[in-house]
């Protein structure tokens, strides 16, 4: 098995403006992926997708962080799949590196709190149940039995209850995918183009290695959690 890690990162953004390089405490925001890379053993190599020279500047203060290329502007739209980012970083690191690698694991740059141990112990699982392709999830906040719709004055419940008498704590859990780590074997990703199907694998995480940043509120959220840390 050699597995490929991939932190793909451009320098656009559809919601906060240069989310990736946006600081959070006293480093930019993609520094967490690429300082908490650096611990993660059983991964071969680890390298970085990215159009951006700022993004690339930064990842020169690692070493175990290789950019063998620049992404290209078609993989760089709002449009572009991060399958096909995959796939291309996996084509190129074949032939940079001469080398065939059988996994894909992927670090996106949004989730800043992830747990080494979680990690660790999902590639485990991967590896030790023969599982193709694994996806991060954890539980929600809020249930979507309490979800509803409004129409002129009128609520449905999203999800209604299986009877009148269903207490909230008899609900069902109901998971997240939170995008903190995708992982899949290489002819997983090409044969579907995508590292998730209905074959894949849900890995429980914690609600803190979840975080994931997508809007101004995350962000404050990310900013006030590190500086009550320190």
């Amino acid at each position: 098995m050699k597995i490929l890690g991939i932190i793909p990162a451009r320098k656009g953004s559809k919601g906060i403006k240069n989310k990736n390089i946006i600081s959070i405490g006293n480093m930019p925001l993609i520094e967490y992926t690429f300082s908490f890379t650096a611990n993660i053993n059983k991964i071969d190599k680890i390298i970085l997708s990215t159009d951006s020279d700022e993004i690339i500047k930064i990842a020169g203060r690692y070493t175990h962080i290789d950019i063998p290329f620049t992404r290209p502007d078609y993989l760089c739209t709002d449009e572009a799949n991060v399958s096909d980012v995959a796939i291309h970083a996996l084509e190129e690191c074949n032939k940079i590196y001469k080398t065939e690698y059988t996994h894909i694991a992927l670090f996106q740059p949004t989730s800043p709190f992830r747990i080494k141990k979680e990690i660790d112990d999902s590639i485990n699982k991967l590896i030790k149940k023969k599982y193709d392709s694994i996806f991060s999830v954890n539980e929600v906040i809020h249930h979507p039995s309490e979800y509803i719709t409004i129409n002129d004055d009128k609520f449905n419940l999203i999800l209604p209850p299986k009877s009148d008498s269903e207490q909230r704590q008899l609900y069902d859990s109901v998971y997240f995918i939170n995008g903190s780590f995708y992982m899949c074997s290489v002819d997983f990703l090409k044969k579907n183009k995508s590292f998730l199907t209905a074959n894949s694998k849900p890995i429980i995480f914690s609600k803190n290695s979840s975080f994931d940043i997508d809007d101004d509120f995350d962000l404050m959220l990310a900013r006030n959690s590190i500086q009550k840390d320190e």
